[in-house]
């Protein structure tokens, strides 16, 4: 069973603007698990919709939906071109839109910010390890750009910056006549 919902950046900004009125700091997360799953041996699954709730596992080993305001676990999909999904067992990732041109390099968080990998995110998805360090995941695609081809830009190229990997797409001039016969 696969749950998806569409983000929207504009909607994303706000309650990022909303979350910077609030006098304390909330752990946030671009998409959410939705099932709390137990450590029972029947391993009971029930639905924690996580971006209100949080899981919990009881002393009999069963699960617990608890509605919090810090939310529960989820992922970060570090992009507004993204849907969420979740997997069979509840778990949260990103799907991203496909692409003309993709990124070609995954960027690590605090400490490791500086750091980057190579990852061909036409096929690849970056995601940080638990200290921030850049790891490539194989699977679905990543990150990327639409070109837009109209009358004045009806081709380009795709490139990458070199440092971190962010793709572009790239509009050769326009021109009349491609060879040495043209007269006018």
């Amino acid at each position: 069973a696969v749950v998806s919902t569409q983000s929207t950046g504009a909607s994303r900004r706000m309650y990022v603007l909303l979350l910077a009125l609030v006098p304390f700091s909330l752990a946030t997360h671009d998409c959410y698990n939705t099932l709390c799953v137990g450590t029972d041996a029947a391993k009971t699954t029930i639905p924690c919709p996580q971006v209100d709730h949080n899981c919990t596992i009881q002393e009999d080993g069963t699960p617990k939906c608890v509605s919090t305001p810090d939310g529960g676990e989820g992922v970060d999909c570090l992009s507004d071109n993204f849907y969420c999904s979740a997997n069979a067992s509840g778990s949260a990732f990103c799907l991203y839109k496909t692409s003309d041109c993709y990124n070609n390099k995954c960027q690590g968080t605090g400490d490791q910010s500086s750091t980057f990998i190579d990852c061909d995110q036409s096929n690849k998805t970056c995601g940080v390890n638990g200290t921030g360090f850049p790891v490539c995941n194989p699977g679905t695609v990543g990150i990327g750009v639409n070109c837009t081809v109209d009358a004045t830009h009806d081709e380009y190229y795709c490139q990458n910056d070199l440092t971190t990997g962010v793709a572009e797409c790239i509009y050769p001039p326009k021109h009349d006549c491609y060879d040495s016969t043209c007269t006018g």
